[in-house]
């Protein structure tokens, strides 16, 4: 008997795929483990600015910017139609499209172009499984202590403007005091809004039954 063929067959199209799925895909994150390998391999000069902290899920994720008014990551290079860091993209790139959720693997996207193209060696497929448990495990670990780095970023910025402004002269600060206490007092002096003047007129209008004019005296 013939062995069964693998229920999972994927081989990356790269430039030549049509629609780059995995590239145009939301968010494109981004794992502790991928800064410290960029830091190492220089790669963190292309990508540290493109990086961004997001909080669209309702939690802190370090993401990949899009292209200006495009759904495209903003590292992929449209001439080449390939990642400019291909060499060391994001593991989250790397293990797509099979996902892990901590007991078994499923596809992230069905509608990936490199779904059932080329041949999938045992070898090949313990290395995509291998990537995407690798994937769960750096978001969980990066899911887990990112809260807390946020925390502490806000804390060290906090303490780096009152440091600031401790370096300040009287002068200077009192100049920034004015520049604050000039837009408060322009915010207090906003024009009342089109609702706001009708609460107000109505609230100048007696209320009750206007009293009946009296009548002529009859001669």
């Amino acid at each position: 008997m013939s062995a069964s063929p693998p229920k999972f067959v994927f081989e990356c199209l790269e430039e030549k795929c049509p629609n780059h799925r995995c590239c145009n895909r939301s968010p494109v994150m981004v794992y502790f483990e991928d800064i410290k390998r960029w830091a190492m391999d220089q790669t963190l000069n292309i990508v540290f600015s493109q990086l961004e902290l997001s909080m669209d899920a309702g939690y802190p994720m370090i993401i990949l910017k899009k292209q200006p008014n495009e759904t495209l990551c903003a590292i992929f290079n449209k001439e080449t139609k390939k990642c400019n860091i291909y060499y060391s993209k994001p593991i989250s790139c790397s293990s797509y499209p099979l996902g892990f959720n901590g007991n078994s693997f499923f596809v992230i996207d069905k509608e990936c172009e490199g779904i059932g193209k080329g041949s999938m060696t045992k070898e090949a497929l313990k290395e995509m499984r291998d990537r995407a448990k690798l994937d769960f495990e750096s978001r969980t670990q990066t899911s887990a202590t990112l809260p807390l780095l946020n925390i502490l970023f806000m804390q060290f910025m906090q303490k780096q403007s009152q440091e600031a402004m401790g370096s300040l002269s009287e002068e200077d600060r009192k100049k920034i005091e004015e520049i604050l206490t000039k837009e408060r007092e322009a915010k207090t002096k906003e024009p009342e809004t089109s609702s706001e003047k009708k609460e107000t007129s109505e609230k100048k209008e007696p209320s009750g039954e206007a009293k009946p004019s009296e009548e002529k005296k009859s001669e």
